[in-house]
């Protein structure tokens, strides 16, 4: 015999599923509203959020919005503040919520529609699935939101930096090779890379990663890591020092990263593949 719910518990497990199906909102944006009808079947994204709020038994008030709103952190970008939301992308997301995305970020958008709409199919899919992942990695001491956090914030920081250098030099020297054309921003297509630049008939695939000082590490996702293998000769890391000191910043680009560093693969239980290299290693190199 099932258990029955009491009126806190219907919350909170309507509230675990709303933060996702959020994350699902706001990494999409637009395309996402369109999977459950915006321009559609409603007249707005007021009434998607609505219908969705309901169906997962959420209070049917503007809740569901504003837990969209909270990724901003994550996903707002300024250069394309007309396409985008401008909600609480200055504030640091809330451990429960860096949660939900640090376990989803990794998946292409069609697996993580897939998930949403088990969620609001079968409450057995989120008991099996989803309640037992959520209870372990938010009772995880190890997690430390605002330094993940902060992390997000210097990743945009340097990838602003990157443009604005490209913009202003109007190319790049890789490794003794001029490289100019045009800059395509890439950052919100889950390709495994930032940017391109198309140089003529070649195309290069920029990755970039930050520190915010002169020393530290740096991780790959699996799917940078393997896009970084496949790409060889045309895929550049960009390394950004100094992002969030009071140095100059410095830029460091390594052509073929997949060739030359060998980082250690860590694995965790939020699904997401890490390849680190640490900060030595990268001396070696620069």
């Amino acid at each position: 015999m099932n258990k029955q719910l009491t009126d806190r518990e219907k919350y909170k497990k309507a509230n675990n599923k709303g933060r996702i199906v959020a994350y699902y909102l706001a990494k999409f944006d637009l395309d996402a509203y369109k999977d459950f009808g915006y321009k559609t079947k409603y007249n707005s994204k007021k009434e998607v959020e609505y219908d969705l709020s309901i169906k997962l038994g959420m209070k049917p008030n503007s809740y569901l919005k504003r837990m969209r709103d909270k990724y901003d952190v994550l996903f707002y970008d300024p250069h394309k503040a007309t396409e985008r939301r401008q909600g609480y992308y200055q504030r640091p997301l809330e451990k429960s919520f860096l949660n939900v995305a640090s376990y989803y970020k990794d998946l292409e958008k069609e697996e993580l529609y897939n998930i949403v709409i088990n969620l609001f199919d079968s409450d057995n899919y989120y008991d099996n699935n989803v309640n037992p992942i959520l209870a372990y990695i938010n009772n995880n001491k190890k997690q430390t939101t605002s330094n993940q956090a902060k992390r997000s914030k210097t990743g945009l920081k340097g990838e602003k930096l990157f443009i604005q250098k490209f913009q202003s030099d109007g190319y790049l020297i890789i490794e003794n090779k001029k490289i100019n054309g045009k800059l395509d921003d890439k950052r919100y297509d889950q390709c495994g890379y930032d940017f391109e630049i198309k140089d003529n008939k070649e195309i290069y695939y920029i990755e970039v990663k930050s520190l915010s000082e002169d020393q530290g590490g740096i991780s790959f996702t699996n799917k940078e890591w393997s896009v970084a293998k496949e790409k060889g000769e045309s895929f550049i890391l960009c390394i950004i020092h100094n992002v969030n000191s009071n140095e100059v910043e410095k830029f460091h680009f390594i052509s073929n990263p997949f060739s030359k560093i060998e980082p250690k693969k860590r694995e965790s239980i939020v699904l997401q593949i890490n390849y680190e290299v640490s900060n030595k290693k990268i001396r070696k190199l620069i």
